[in-house]
This record gives structure tokens, C-alpha cells and sequence, in this order.
């Protein structure tokens, strides 16, 4: 619950207009700490993404990248899920399918970047910089995420300029 208030928050900061939760909870570390995956099969979460898009029937659909960014296993699930989900939906399809942090010439967060993901679109979103910062800054239980590779960095310094995208 903690979480979906921080998720509220940051996408008010981004002005979007809706917010749709999945009956999902954040997966738990294992007992050796190491990240996980939801606990229902691919089947069952594409198929309550799919009844999502369906609703929606967006322009564009954005994901994680296959790497699941910095090897996150829920980013990857996701990232399986959502193509699953978009396969049902043949022969509809929407105008774009994005994955987020892929790899493009000198990236800034290498560490996030979706190696096996080439960019087709880079885009310098210094334009909506102060935006951006203002949603990771309503993430207040992801701060040492954000700052996982250098803690005496601020939220404006580890934050990328540039976001990459695979179509």
C-alpha cells in the first residue's frame, strides 16, 4: 500500500491521468536477498495485462526491456508478459510497442541499460527534467535503489537526461 501511495504521488509530479494497479503484490527477496518474480505463471499475468490493453486500447505500449533493465527477474517477467499479452490481442495491435533502456552509443546509466535492446529512439528529456525528478523523488522507499552505485550522489546527478527506447 506504502507503494502505491509513492506511485500516486510520482505520476501526479508527471501529470498523467490515470493509474490502473494489478492485483499483484511487490515480489519479496528470497531468503539470500536475491530478487524475485510474482508468484503466478505468465499465462495468468498476461492475460490480466491483456484485459488492460483491451480497456485502454492505447496508441502506444511501454515495457521493460528484456535485460529487465539492471537484471531485475520481475522486470523481465514483465517484459515477457506484456509481449504474451499483446500476442492475444492479434490481429489488433498498438501504433508503438516501446521497451525502455535500450542500448544506444555512450549511454549514461550503463548500468540499467537493456544490452540485448539497440535503440531505435533516443530522446534528451531535459525539457522535463525537474518533472522527472519530482516522480523518483516521490519514490521515497527506492532512493537507495536509485543511488545504489555512488549513495553520496543526489537524485538530480544519478538521473539520466536520456531516455532510450526499442520499438
Amino acid at each position: 500500500m506504502f507503494r502505491e501511495g509513492e506511485t500516486l504521488a510520482s505520476v501526479e509530479a508527471l501529470g498523467v491521468r490515470g493509474v490502473a494497479f494489478l492485483p499483484y503484490h511487490d515480489p519479496a527477496r528470497d531468503e539470500h536477498g536475491q530478487l524475485q518474480q510474482i508468484n503466478t505463471s505468465l499465462e495468468d499475468f498476461s492475460t490480466v495485462i491483456a484485459a488492460h490493453i483491451v480497456a485502454l486500447h492505447p496508441d502506444v505500449v511501454m515495457t521493460h526491456g528484456s535485460n529487465g533493465e539492471y537484471g531485475h527477474p520481475q522486470h523481465k517477467f514483465t517484459h515477457r508478459a506484456v509481449f504474451a499479452a499483446l500476442a492475444e490481442l492479434q490481429p489488433w495491435r498498438p501504433k508503438q510497442v516501446l521497451t525502455w533502456c535500450a542500448a544506444y552509443p555512450s549511454a549514461e546509466n550503463v548500468h540499467i541499460i537493456n544490452q540485448d535492446d539497440p535503440a531505435d529512439l533516443v530522446v534528451d528529456v531535459s525539457p522535463w527534467f525537474s518533472q522527472k525528478i519530482a516522480a523518483m523523488a516521490a519514490h521515497r522507499t527506492r532512493h537507495a535503489t536509485f543511488l545504489r552505485y555512488d549513495s553520496s550522489q543526489t537524485l538530480e546527478q544519478v538521473a539520466g537526461r536520456i531516455e532510450s527506447f526499442r520499438r
